[in-house]
């Protein structure tokens, strides 16, 4: 390509969450001389001046929250027809469309599940082609089977090339093209946050601290983790637990459930909120759990705490097997078993050469493959299949 290409990146919300920090990696990485990317979200947030920061071009074309806050597991076809929804999402594609051709758009790159219905419509309004970015398991339990079924069939016909986040996700789209139309790439950390160590594996605090990252929600197992905390303190094992991540989407009532359960072990357990540096959250544990009770499509968080070379215990399902290794830069644990998870950290708590074993084997793992500049330039080489037709 002579001049950039210029691809146009769509997201619905503009909060602090794990794919908004999955595209900011991205595109700090893309090569600007092959690629000139165009940001668009459906609101303004957080995420909009993160994205100026790193000099993407970033526009907010509001979409109306009827649309935009309609959540993920009610998203059946009634979802979208009530009180006239789906005229709204068409309008609002029109919009995108309009935007497109006005600034030259040559591919669309959808981000997130409600990006990717209006994105389908907005790539024939502006005549791009469309890449749909997958982000998360498309199956029964996390979409009505009506969707699911329109999913899959939209995910064959609408995008011109579809890119998940593993190959656990990938085998649920059902694609089955032997890779013609479809890709996996894995989320990268970037540069800045793989910048090398300057000291080795530091020996474990005491008391130890055990801490537990990401958006406080059900599904992301932070009442499991206390389970095992408890199970932890019964055994007589002097630790600090850590709950770092507040509630994003309403999950305000699962806070306080957490605070109520916590209040046995006060004053060993500290909710710490919301962080923006999570590096620096996490260089300050000595180990780090995660503990979703639902497969992850891939596991951010986990990859985050190889890169500062802390032991990570997380659980086996979705793409959360093609991170770890387990024994070897990782430990893995059934999901929804606060019995199991309490015995892999008390092993580490024994053992703290086996601790520091484990991390450094993730520290090194993290940067042979899971390097944000690895995925930039697969989505490089997508970009100009594309183009070349």
């Amino acid at each position: 390509m002579s001049e950039p290409c210029r691809v146009m990146y769509l997201n619905h919300a503009a909060k602090p969450s794990g794919a908004e920090f999955a595209l900011m990696r991205l595109l700090s990485a893309v090569d600007r001389t092959k690629v000139w990317p165009v940001m668009v979200f459906g609101e303004d947030g957080p995420a909009v001046q993160a994205m100026r920061e790193i000099d993407v071009e970033t526009h907010v074309l509001p979409l109306s929250s009827r649309v935009r806050e309609v959540r993920k597991d009610t998203l059946g076809a009634g979802a979208w027809m009530h009180a006239g929804r789906l005229a709204m999402v068409a309008a609002y594609a029109a919009r995108v469309g309009a935007f497109a051709r006005e600034h030259r758009i040559r591919i669309i790159h959808t981000n997130t599940i409600k990006a990717h219905v209006y994105g389908a419509l907005a790539s024939r309004f502006a005549r791009a082609p469309l890449v749909w970015h997958i982000r998360d398991f498309v199956n029964e339990s996390y979409f009505p089977a009506a969707t699911v079924k329109a999913f899959r069939f939209m995910a064959r016909h609408a995008p011109k090339h579809v890119i998940a986040v593993s190959n656990s996700v990938m085998e649920q789209l059902r694609m089955h093209d032997g890779g013609k139309r479809s890709t996996v790439v894995y989320d990268g950390l970037s540069d800045r946050e793989l910048e090398p160590r300057a000291n080795g594996p530091e020996p474990l605090h005491s008391p130890v601290r055990i801490g537990i990252v990401g958006r406080l929600a059900k599904w992301k197992g932070q009442h499991i983790f206390l389970q095992a905390a408890a199970r932890v303190v019964a055994a007589g094992h002097e630790a600090e637990f850590v709950i770092i991540g507040a509630p994003l989407f309403g999950e305000d009532e699962y806070e306080e459930g957490l605070r109520r359960q916590a209040a046995p072990l006060a004053p060993r357990v500290r909710f710490a909120g919301f962080t923006k540096d999570i590096p620096k959250a996490m260089a300050a544990l000595d180990i780090v759990v995660h503990a979703s009770i639902t497969g992850e499509p891939f596991g951010q968080v986990i990859t985050e705490a190889m890169a500062v070379g802390k032991p990570v215990i997380a659980t086996r399902g979705g793409g959360v097997p093609e991170i770890i290794t387990h024994g070897e830069n990782g430990l893995l644990t059934p999901m929804g078993d606060p019995a199991a998870l309490a015995n892999e950290i008390i092993s580490l708590i024994q053992d703290p050469e086996k601790a520091r074993r484990i991390g450094g084997a993730g520290y090194h793992h993290v940067r042979d493959t899971f390097t944000a500049r690895q995925g930039a330039r697969q989505v490089e080489r997508i970009y100009g299949r594309i183009i070349k037709g």
